[in-house]
């Protein structure tokens, strides 16, 4: 727009630098994808960055608004882009960080490889849809290979916040590189981030204990499971659960004597758990034995707020 450049319309060219130099910048992913669309509605031409673009370097003198006993800018100072006070330039740079750190750990990585039972990505999909995670809508990121670059580039990924694994069709070949790429991604957590859930059965706590070598021994128990008070407490995520959840579905639990020492049951019956995390160093290991695959629309409410509750347990 006009009076910011002593008072003509930034040409194509100009506006091209800017953009260009600000994406070479920036992280925020939604930024990326909007800003080249604005460009193409404006100029007609798509944004198109060489890698050689540099700061503006013109020389301008502003106007002040109202300049009546007001000084613009002095002929030969350079201004910062877009006409920006160094305070304001300070400020927008600030506001930038602070929206890049709201975007942090605010997604869930979902494996939807050759492995994978089909049909869960959708499922699970349209639950994670309605739900929050740490008080923001989830955002659902999907990965469909389990080699070591595709783990590192998902465990590395600044929004990683929980790295979710389906029930899968048959037991999965995990790189080794991959398997200590996962457990550092939960040694390093922090409260927002260093989560990897587990939704399934037997097979998946066998994956668990390849990845964590844990001994644990999967055991199926008719329901209902019932809420483990000793570990629901009055700011857990799990506190405004139901004191129960029916059995639906396939429903194959932890049996909890080979669980590690540090191990939290949520839901369980008969030393059986189906609902669990475990601490491992700063991060955690969760696991809800259910796969919603064989579970009807109006009866998975109770085991989607499960899911809900584990991906934020702190």
């Amino acid at each position: 727009s006009g009076g910011k450049w002593g008072g003509d319309r930034l040409t194509e060219g100009q506006v091209r630098g800017m953009a260009c130099e600000y994406l070479a910048k920036t992280r925020v992913e939604s930024h990326r994808e909007l800003l080249p669309k604005l460009f193409a509605q404006k100029f007609g031409v798509p944004l198109l960055c060489t890698g050689a673009e540099r700061p503006l370097s013109h020389v301008q003198t502003l106007a002040v608004a109202g300049g009546a006993g007001k000084e613009g800018v002095k002929e030969g100072a350079k201004e910062p882009p877009g006409g920006a006070t160094k305070e304001e330039k300070a400020k927008e740079d600030d506001e930038e960080e602070e929206e890049e750190d709201e975007n942090k750990d605010r997604s869930v990585y979902l494996y939807v490889g050759k492995d994978a039972r089909p049909g869960f990505q959708y499922k699970m999909e349209d639950i994670l849809a309605q739900q929050k995670l740490r008080g923001d809508d989830v955002e659902v990121k999907t990965f469909q290979s389990l080699d070591k670059e595709a783990i590192r580039a998902v465990t590395w990924a600044p929004d990683c916040g929980v790295l979710m694994f389906p029930p899968f069709y048959s037991f999965p070949d995990i790189h080794a590189m991959a398997r200590k790429d996962i457990r550092n991604f939960v040694r390093t957590g922090t409260q927002d981030k260093g989560t990897v859930m587990f939704v399934g059965g037997d097979l998946e706590v066998g994956v668990i204990n390849y990845l964590f070598d844990f001994e644990i021994h999967p055991k199926y128990v008719a329901g209902p499971y019932y809420k483990n008070q000793r570990y629901v407490h009055g700011d857990s995520p799990f506190e405004a659960l139901p004191d129960m959840v029916p059995e639906v579905g396939n429903v194959y639990g932890m049996w909890m004597p080979s669980l590690p020492p540090n191990s939290r049951s949520f839901y369980d019956s008969f030393g059986v758990s189906v609902a669990c995390c475990i601490r491992y160093d700063l991060g955690r290991i969760c696991f809800l034995a259910q796969d919603f695959l064989d579970v009807l629309k109006d009866e998975e409410a109770p085991w989607s707020e499960l899911v809900e509750a584990m991906i934020n347990y702190e």
